[in-house]
């Protein structure tokens, strides 16, 4: 373990560097060193460099890298609103990723495709087993945590007549949809 997990940390990050350093050879030499010589740039490709050292696939290091990437070339960036971007993708997983751009998609002709890609499991029903159970909760926990860090927000659904939103007992809230 003291071998295994350090090489694979340093795998990541050279992969992420890699990423990096070839969306950086698309820009101009003179902008590089720019990039290079202010500080709160090369604190933003220390932060992404964190948060790939924890990815556990290649994909997401390639995403981490993106993200960085376009905080860096931005001729007038807010890094603190760029280094918040990245820790926020920090703290949700692919899966909770995969979810985010299904509802940002669910308006558009690829929402099907969006949704087709989220390993939703079946609503649980009396007498499911602990692991159907088990999986539709960490499922929901997934869509809590994008409610929690403000990435989804819920629209309440108002009755028809008095326009309050409905009570459901079962769930404990108001009936509302994710958005």
């Amino acid at each position: 373990m003291t071998e295994a997990i350090p090489r694979l940390r340093q795998e990541r990050i050279v992969g992420y560097l890699r990423e990096l350093d070839a969306g950086l050879a698309t820009l101009e030499q003179e902008k590089v060193d720019r990039i290079l010589g202010d500080p709160e740039r090369v604190d933003l490709v220390e932060s992404g460099g964190h948060i790939a050292a924890r990815a556990t696939t290649s994909g997401r290091v390639q995403k981490i890298a993106e993200i960085v990437f376009r905080g860096l070339r931005a001729e007038e960036a807010n890094f603190l609103r760029r280094k918040r971007r990245i820790g926020l993708f920090g703290e949700i997983d692919d899966d909770e990723f995969l979810l985010l751009n299904a509802y940002d998609h669910a308006y558009s002709a690829s929402a099907s495709q969006a949704w087709q890609l989220i390993d939703r499991p079946p609503p649980t029903v009396i007498g499911g087993s602990p692991e159907q159970l088990d999986n539709e909760k960490l499922y929901e926990l997934g869509e809590q945590n994008l409610l929690r860090l403000g990435l989804l927000e819920k629209r309440l659904h108002a009755r028809m007549g008095d326009g309050y939103p409905h009570f459901d007992r079962l769930s404990g809230d108001f009936e509302s949809q994710l958005q």
